[in-house]
């Protein structure tokens, strides 16, 4: 299968810090080299912006993202799939834009909401309103300078979190995304649970953009970054939950997201993003086979 590698090194509007090292470290790794010998034709492509430094964050946040939308978009055009390596959930802006599907849902996999907004939000943190800004419900002139336009909030699934704000919380329940937390998943097992979220998606879209969140593993097994938080999935659930997805969608997109080599002293999240991508990648290459 044709895949393009889109790599995006940056962390809140940064390039090279914290989780923005990530992507090229994955890269060192050899993750297209690997692909290659499993017989997908890969091209990597990096997204850059050299930021001023009197340019606001969410400014260069912006940029990347209109940059990112205009790759994953040439990757479609070509009839590659795109999946985006990338430090920020906030990328998951640019790679929607890119995708020109519509109607489409969101599946997301994360340790945390990703679901405040500035006025729920206690730290301020912009990238913990990733999937906030996805649905349009803040930020909205983001979309503006990105191009593209939110996903429907009632087309979100959200996937293996334990790490909620409580109004954030409420926020998700108000918009109706339904919500499947990893506590769930571990009682009567990953399919089980899973499965009504995602044939109740089905019954709406047919295509959606798959987002994992390095974090949403639990950091026994592999800690992704600063914000691990425990009593996540294990990666043979994560391979499950991706596996699924591809069986009920067509992903027009996929994305890996949060991963900061700092915290990896093991390398234990760095194999698994590894293997992650292989799975993304042979989950869309078995649906489109079919």
């Amino acid at each position: 299968m044709e895949l393009s590698l889109i790599l995006v090194p940056y962390h809140l509007g940064d390039e090279r810090i914290g989780m923005g090292l990530g992507p090229e470290r994955i890269l060192q790794a050899g993750i297209h080299r690997q692909l290659s010998a499993q017989g997908h034709d890969v091209t990597i492509e990096t997204t850059l912006h050299q930021r001023d430094a009197r340019e606001a964050e969410i400014i260069a946040i912006a940029e990347i993202n209109r940059l990112l939308a205009k790759q994953v978009r040439g990757a479609l055009e070509q009839e590659r799939f795109p999946i985006v390596v990338a430090g920020n959930c906030n990328t998951c802006l640019g790679t929607l834009a890119g995708i020109a599907t519509r109607p489409i849902g969101i599946v997301w996999l994360d340790a945390h909401g990703d679901f405040n907004t500035p006025e729920t939000s206690a730290s301020g943190f912009l990238d913990g309103m990733s999937l906030a800004m996805a649905t349009g419900l803040c930020h909205k002139t983001l979309w503006t300078r990105v191009g593209g336009l939110p996903v429907c909030a009632a087309h979100v699934v959200h996937i293996g979190g334990r790490d909620f704000d409580r109004r954030e919380r409420e926020c998700l329940a108000e918009q109706r995304i339904r919500v499947v937390p990893a506590a769930q998943l571990r009682q009567p097992g990953l399919a089980p649970a899973l499965r009504p979220a995602l044939a109740a998606l089905r019954s709406q879209v047919h295509c959606v953009y798959l987002h994992v969140d390095l974090d949403v593993l639990d950091p026994a097994e592999a800690c992704a970054n600063e914000f691990a938080a425990p009593n996540g999935l294990s990666l043979p659930d994560l391979d499950c939950a991706i596996r699924m997805v591809g069986e009920t969608f067509d992903i027009k997109a996929a994305a890996l997201t949060a991963y900061d080599p700092a915290y990896d002293k093991d390398d234990c999240a760095l194999g698994a993003s590894l293997r992650l991508i292989h799975t993304i990648g042979d989950a869309v290459a078995q649906r489109r086979r079919r």
